[in-house]
């Protein structure tokens, strides 16, 4: 039994998956891992962050080894802090934001859902809390059964917007559709920090608001501190790919 962990680099340079594969292998890991690179065509069928899920579930469903923990993941925006092998998971764990933000508060997760499913279904989730898509982990049946959910809805309603796979996950959890633990933002394991109004670092360490070190940090490059930790080589190149809103530290 071992652990792989699933990523996607479409239409980055080598430069923007550094960060991620360095502080992966810097924690020790030394399972498996998978991070699938190409060029997405703008005319592509599915955006981007659709299309991956469907090459994950391939991968998945051709492997024929027995992945006690498969850890689905962005790449751009990720790093690890500890060797993600000691997190303790269900079947299938999906990880809520920082608990000051809701779908209708956040303008990103409100006009997604506002375009993917309309002004009625907003009305219903807008106090909800924000599930990310960013990272999921389970076990190798778990994971493809989160993949199977998002791609099923993405085929029932004909979604094609970039980031629908946000709006989905979303939609499914809070309807009871999609069968999976929430885990708090400070609960150690993975560390959403793009609604966090200022986050804690030592000696180039995050740490929650518990005092934990957690083992993956999502969305740091939110964060002036994280960018000049991890993208002071080519800070440029970082925000051009996403323009973010600096928070302070």
């Amino acid at each position: 039994m071992s652990c792989l962990i699933l990523a996607a680099c479409a239409n980055y340079s080598d430069f923007m998956a550094k960060p991620f594969v360095e502080s992966l292998l810097k924690t020790g890991y030394n399972d498996d891992y998978k991070v699938f690179k190409w060029r997405h065509p703008a005319k592509h069928e599915w955006p981007v962050d659709t299309y991956r899920m469907h090459l994950c579930y391939e991968y998945l469903q051709k492997s024929g080894k027995k992945y006690e923990t498969v850890i689905l993941s962005d790449i751009r925006d990720v790093i690890f802090q500890k060797d993600p092998r000691g997190i303790q998971h269900s079947e299938l764990d999906c990880y809520l934001e920082d608990d000051s933000m809701t779908i209708g508060k956040c303008p990103c997760n409100s006009q997604g859902f506002r375009e993917s499913y309309g002004e009625e279904v907003l009305e219903k989730l807008k106090d909800k809390r924000i599930s990310c898509s960013g990272v999921q982990i389970g076990t190798k049946e778990g994971i493809k059964y989160y993949l199977r959910s998002i791609i099923d809805e993405a085929l029932r309603t004909g979604f094609r917007g970039f980031g629908v796979s946000q709006d989905i996950q979303n939609y499914l959890i809070h309807n009871n559709k999609l069968k999976c633990r929430l885990v708090e933002n400070d609960q150690g394991d993975v560390y959403t920090v793009g609604h966090v109004p200022g986050i804690f670092i030592k000696e180039h360490v995050i740490y929650d608001r518990k005092g934990q070190v957690p083992y993956i940090v999502h969305q740091y490059d939110r964060h002036i501190a994280m960018l000049n930790d991890y993208g002071r080589e080519n800070i440029r190149e970082l925000l051009w790919h996403r323009l973010v809103r600096l928070l302070p530290v």
